[in-house]
């Protein structure tokens, strides 16, 4: 089923011309990290040295050969670190570095990973038809003031960790329980609501998905999707 997702982000993605995308995400590889907390980090006095000379953490990032920086976005978090405004500031700064940026869109106010994808809280009351819309404006909405501020990313990333859907329960699906991140204790099995129905659920996980891939469009953007009980990244589309 990871295959079919890859296959229909790749089919998405070449529906449309591609976008212009900076030096950095046209090169053959791409290396770098997310670094969503690189402003927080600093603003509470955190500093990055290259040997034992203090410098600005892009620079020193790509002077060691990273090219491409990763940023999460959080619906609305509570202090606002990965909040859009957050996000939008910290994207302009990948952008004047020269890097390629990543946007990761959790669509949810915290963590979206194998062990929990809640929705945002503002959006819990939506029935799935609303929530598909939702997803889809949203993505739309998003995109929009990070390209009016000069840093359309070079990839988007549809939901995080989707090894078990996205935006639970109303796109979740049953798989393997996952032990990715759980650091202590046993795994808390989350199931979804029953009566279980596999193909109706992948149906509505997908249809979520599609919703995410047509809200970055236009301008076509390379889209990933991110399922961590297999790899890291398990398709890339468009580069």
């Amino acid at each position: 089923m990871i295959a079919a997702i890859a296959l229909l982000v790749v089919a998405g993605c070449a529906t449309h011309d591609a976008a212009p995308v900076s030096p950095a995400a046209r090169a053959p590889f791409c290396l770098g990290a997310d670094i969503s907390t690189l402003a927080d980090v600093e603003r509470h006095g955190g500093v990055y040295l290259d040997g034992d000379k203090p410098g600005d953490a892009l620079a020193v990032f790509m002077k060691h050969g990273w090219t491409c920086f990763r940023l999460r976005l959080w619906v609305d978090p509570r202090n606002g670190v990965n909040g859009l405004e957050y996000t939008t500031k910290l994207a302009r700064r990948i952008k004047d570095a020269g890097a390629a940026l990543m946007l990761d869109v959790h669509y949810s106010d915290w963590w979206a990973d194998p062990q929990k994808q809640n929705k945002a809280a503002a959006w819990a009351h939506l029935d799935f038809e609303a929530l598909v819309d939702q997803t889809r404006t949203y993505t739309a909405q998003v995109i929009r003031p990070l390209k009016d501020a000069g840093a359309t990313p070079d990839f988007v990333q549809v939901g995080n960790e989707i090894t078990g859907g996205m935006l639970w329960p109303d796109g979740q699906v049953k798989v393997p329980v996952s032990t990715v991140k759980v650091f202590e204790g046993d795994v808390k099995v989350i199931a979804p609501p029953g009566p279980y129905d596999d193909a109706a659920q992948w149906g509505r996980f997908l249809r979520l998905l599609n919703a995410g891939i047509a809200g970055s469009v236009p301008p076509p953007l390379p889209r990933i999707t991110s399922a961590s009980s297999f790899t890291s990244t398990a398709a890339a589309a468009g580069a």
